[in-house]
């Protein structure tokens, strides 16, 4: 239950890809085994779940949106996961003055980067977080 104007926060939720990838992430999982609590849905199922609650989506954050999602790697694992494929190419130097957080250019070309990589991962319980909000009906608002 949620009160109208209240907010939902979903956070670390599994997202698979495909129905077959079920399997493949609650093999993986290390605790499952133990005790099966463990699941995940599709990316489309969650939003559906909560608009169909009535809940508005405010916010879907992906992989490596936030480090609520990336933990427990550090900010700077992070940049090197990132960056890896272009310091592999231009060397590590290069790559950190390319996505140097300090400048505007270099944010903006670290969030294509982050976004590209988003897009193309496909890890079977991949996690993604959630903000969602319950509106306020215009007869109660009144």
């Amino acid at each position: 239950m949620l009160k109208p104007g209240g907010v939902m926060v979903a956070t670390r939720e599994h997202v698979i890809s495909n129905k077959k990838d079920l399997q493949r992430f609650l093999d993986g999982h290390p605790l499952h085994k133990f005790y099966g609590g463990e699941n995940a849905f599709l990316l489309d199922e969650y939003l559906s779940a909560m608009r169909s609650a009535g809940l508005e989506v405010q916010k879907s954050l992906a992989p490596l949106d936030s480090p609520i999602n990336y933990f427990p790697m550090t900010t700077e694992q992070f940049f090197d996961y990132c960056t890896r494929p272009v310091a592999a190419i231009l060397g590590r130097t290069l790559a950190g003055l390319i996505f140097n957080s300090n400048h505007v250019m270099g944010r903006a070309l670290m969030r294509l980067l982050v976004n590209m990589i988003n897009r193309r991962d496909q890890t079977p319980g991949r996690l993604y977080s959630f903000l969602a909000t319950k509106p306020v009906s215009k007869v109660a608002a009144r």
